[in-house]
Order: structure tokens, then C-alpha cells, then sequence
């Protein structure tokens, strides 16, 4: 009935937490699609050690860099009726597909975006391990048009995304972030706003994002991370009724005492990089990043923001490059040939490699 495209780089010990997550959801009839970055030896025996035929895996011979392509090609070897999309550090409650699902078949049509809540740090225990903190949850009212003015940020993570392959073939594939201004999430859903598709949303939180591996200080890197935040949201909430997890949950939310901490990771370091601009660029995104400017950008494809960073001397995939910078230390590599991967997954999965 579904597949489920999850994109990973080398991080066996939330991979396994994340499948786990699937594993354990109440519709059953899924196909895990885990398409590797050009991964090490241990993403491979993670998945092997499942011993699940619903689980495929392909490695793709050269570095992307980025989720946007190898998305895309496990969204392009799915051939089921629905999409979903996995990030390897996020988690699903059991009940996400169900309740997507339910949502979508009563709309008929559009795209599901769930309530994801969000854990950006953790706090220090004394056996030694780390509890996340869930500080936050994405917004209910939201709009595929706010992503023009706003970002993709209220559509985080593609971990609360499921869609129709329909709806695949009406928009396409993630595209490149070094072919773009913007990054691949926010070109994709503006394309979907284009194409007159229809925002599915729920309050439930089913997703809960992990974002606590940017508290990494010093010279070391976000996925050199390894305090075990993954292994204690399993301990935690493995077994729980989603019900339970989402009332705990809200229940922090409501205490008042974690919405009031700060919020430090790649979305604070973005935000650093923005505060550079110069009050001439500030005055241009004033006038270039309005609601008439969107307008113009869903009736013509023309993007103020793609002048916008000419301006201010931005490139294509500032944005994904600096993530990159802060996970792994890389630049971004020279963008593969799609196609030839597209070709070398689907080769690999006829021969069960």
C-alpha cells in the first residue's frame, strides 16, 4: 500500500531506532525503501540484521551530500499507491501511517503534512546519557504559499509527509540544493503550491524530530555525535500508546519550562548567517519577500528570492552547504547524474543487492 523512502549518511545508531519506528506501525503493509548516501559498511548491517523482506536497500556508488537525491530515487523506485518520507533521525509514533492514511483517503487527494514535536537539545543525566527535550511542536495553521516569505521551517521535518505517487508524478523529484537558491524542501512544496495541490494537516503529534546533534561544540561535527538521545527515546516511548507519548509530551509543552530554553542548532546558525545582511539587503527582502511577490511566483515560476540572493551575494546551496559543513566537515559535491543513479538503484534492487 506504501513505501517508505528513508535517505541516510552513516548513522547506524539512529538508523535502527528509525526502522524500529516503522516496524512497530499499526498498518502493516509497507515497503521500506533505505537508500544510502554512499555509506560505510555499518549502514549495510544495521539493515541486514532485521531480516525483513519489506526492507530493501541500495547504496549509491557516489556522494550527494544531501537527502534531495537520494529522495528522490526512492521516491522514483516506489510503486506503491502512497509516499512517505523518513528522515534516519526522526522517529514515527505507531499510529503516523494509519492516521495519514485515514486523512488523505478522506480528502481523496493532497498532500499530508503531520504535527511533528521537536527535540533540539538534551539534558545531562547522571548514568552518564542524555534526555532530549521536546521543546516544541510545528504549527497547525499553516499555508504551502507561506513558504515564499517564510521558509520551509513550519513543514519540518518530510518525516511528517505522506502523499500519493500521484502526486509524485504532478510535481516531480527534490532538485539539487547546488542547483538552487532555495532549498530543495522549499522548492519542492512551492512547486506542489503551483500546482494547485491541497494542504492535509492533523494536530496529533506523530513525528518526533531529533535535532540534538547539533549541540556539538568545538572543532567536532553534528554526526560525530554520540550521547545515545535515540536509544533513550526508545527506552522511553518504544512500546507507549501514541496517545500517552502525545500527552506527555503536551504536558511539557504546557509546563511552560521547555518552551523557555533556547533553541541552538543549524536553525540558530541560519539565523546568525541572515542577521549579516546590511541594511541595504534588509531593505530588499522587505520589498522582495511579500505576499504580492508570491503571488507573482505562483502564477509565473518567478522567484523574488532567486534575486534576492543575487543581491545579496548568496549562491546556489548556500543553505545546504553550511548544513553540511556542520554535520560532516564536507564541501558539496558536483551534482550526480540522476538518471545513472536512478539506473544503478533499480539494477541493484532486481538483483536483491
Amino acid at each position: 500500500m506504501i513505501s517508505i523512502v528513508l535517505a541516510t549518511y552513516n548513522r547506524p545508531e539512529c538508523l535502527g531506532v528509525a526502522i524500529r519506528s516503522v516496524l512497530r506501525q499499526t498498518v502493516r503493509d509497507w515497503r521500506l525503501i533505505v537508500v544510502g548516501d554512499a555509506c560505510d559498511d555499518r549502514t549495510a548491517a544495521v539493515i541486514a540484521a532485521f531480516a525483513d523482506d519489506r526492507i530493501a536497500y541500495v547504496n549509491l556508488p557516489s556522494r550527494c551530500g544531501e537527502q534531495a537525491i537520494p529522495n528522490s530515487i526512492g521516491m522514483a523506485l516506489a510503486d506503491t499507491e502512497y509516499i512517505a518520507l523518513l528522515n534516519h533521525d526522526d522517529v514515527l509514533l505507531a499510529d503516523h501511517l494509519q492516521l495519514a492514511l485515514a486523512r488523505l483517503r478522506e480528502a481523496q487527494s493532497g498532500l499530508f503534512v503531520g504535527t511533528a514535536a521537536f527535540a533540539r537539545f538534551s539534558a545531562a543525566m547522571t548514568n552518564g546519557g542524555r534526555m532530549p527535550i521536546f521543546s516544541e511542536v510545528t504549527p497547525v495553521e499553516r499555508e504551502l504559499g507561506d513558504v515564499f516569505r517564510f521558509g520551509s521551517e513550519a513543514f519540518e521535518p518530510c518525516s511528517a509527509w505522506v502523499f500519493s505517487r500521484d502526486l509524485f508524478e504532478t510535481v516531480g523529484p527534490w532538485r539539487a540544493s547546488a542547483l538552487l537558491y532555495r532549498t530543495p524542501m522549499e522548492d519542492w512544496l512551492l512547486r506542489a503550491w503551483r500546482a494547485g495541490v491541497g494542504l492535509i494537516q492533523a494536530s496529533e503529534i506523530t513525528v518526533l524530530r531529533m535535532l540534538t546533534h547539533y549541540q556539538q561544540a568545538g572543532g567536532a561535527h553534528a554526526y560525530e555525535w554520540g550521547h545515545g538521545e535515540h536509544a533513550m527515546v526508545e527506552r522511553m516511548f518504544g512500546g507507549s500508546d501514541p496517545a500517552e507519548i502525545r500527552r506527555a509530551i503536551r504536558q511539557g509543552l504546557e509546563s511552560g519550562l521547555v518552551a523557555a530554553l533556547p533553541r541552538p542548532g543549524f536553525s540558530q546558525m541560519l539565523l546568525k548567517m541572515m542577521r549579516r545582511m546590511t541594511a541595504q539587503q534588509e531593505w530588499l527582502a522587505e520589498r522582495l519577500l511579500t505576499q504580492p511577490m508570491a503571488e507573482v511566483y505562483r502564477r509565473t515560476g518567478w522567484d523574488a528570492f532567486e534575486q534576492f540572493c543575487l543581491l545579496a551575494g548568496l549562491g546556489r546551496g548556500h543553505a545546504m552547504a553550511l548544513a553540511l559543513r556542520l554535520r560532516t566537515g564536507e564541501d558539496l559535491p558536483p551534482v550526480p547524474d540522476f538518471n545513472e543513479l536512478l539506473a544503478f538503484a533499480r539494477a541493484n534492487l532486481a538483483a536483491g543487492r
